[in-house]
């Protein structure tokens, strides 16, 4: 049962009525000047730039860019750890690197910890365009679901697992997925969630329906 109650949308909202704004961040100047020039003659986007992941902070904050494009290797501050740093503090903002040749194995690992792309140097006249609108289109729709999900008031579920134990924890992640979503429990409090969840479906299953007695499941 779900009452939609709808206030006021999220502020970062991306609108498609709106020019999309990414941010360029290389420590050298050649290669800012070549991914500007790629993105301003294939599309109308605007772009802005900075020379590093301290100085992309700075304009992050200004220029409140739409998607990121950064050079994984840089002095200072590398990719990886202006990616780290950008999932605390604006995680709704995705970043996408730009490799070296032989960086694949490390953007994979960047992957895998919140990045939403990668794009090596030697291919970016070929994919750039292309990986930026993908992504933007992916972030578009996550902030609209997210909207979407704010004006949610009520919601009810029911599920009926009868004694399909190997359905626990499919259902448990779905769960948890969802409380993810809707927000106000840490990630501590998450899963102690889903393991008191999980004790009390099982119990529930071997002990209620089945009767089975602690002594007989051991």
């Amino acid at each position: 049962r779900v009452v939609p109650a709808c206030q006021e949308s999220i502020p970062f909202e991306f609108e498609a009525s709106r020019t999309a704004k990414v941010l360029v961040v290389d420590d050298s100047a050649f290669q800012r000047r070549l991914v500007g020039e790629i993105l301003r003659e294939r599309t109308e986007w605007e772009v802005c730039f900075a020379s590093g992941a301290e100085h992309a902070f700075a304009q992050v904050s200004r220029e409140q860019p739409d998607v990121i494009l950064t050079d994984l290797v840089m002095p200072g501050l590398d990719g990886l750890e202006l990616l780290r740093l950008n999932s605390e503090r604006l995680p709704e903002v995705p970043i996408i690197l730009m490799t070296c040749f032989g960086s694949e194995d490390v953007a994979l690992k960047a992957l895998s910890a919140g990045a939403a792309s990668y794009i090596p140097k030697v291919h970016l006249r070929r994919d750039l365009v292309e990986t930026v609108n993908n992504v933007l289109s992916v972030t578009v729709s996550t902030r609209r679901r997210r909207s979407a999900v704010q004006c949610l008031k009520v919601r009810e579920s029911s599920y009926e697992l009868d004694n399909e134990i190997r359905l626990i924890s499919p259902l448990i992640r779905l769960i948890g997925e969802d409380l993810d979503e809707f927000g106000g429990l840490d990630r501590s409090s998450m899963i102690r969630t889903g393991v008191a969840l999980h004790e009390a479906l099982t119990n529930a299953c071997h002990h209620g329906n089945l009767e089975i007695t602690s002594e007989a499941r051991d």
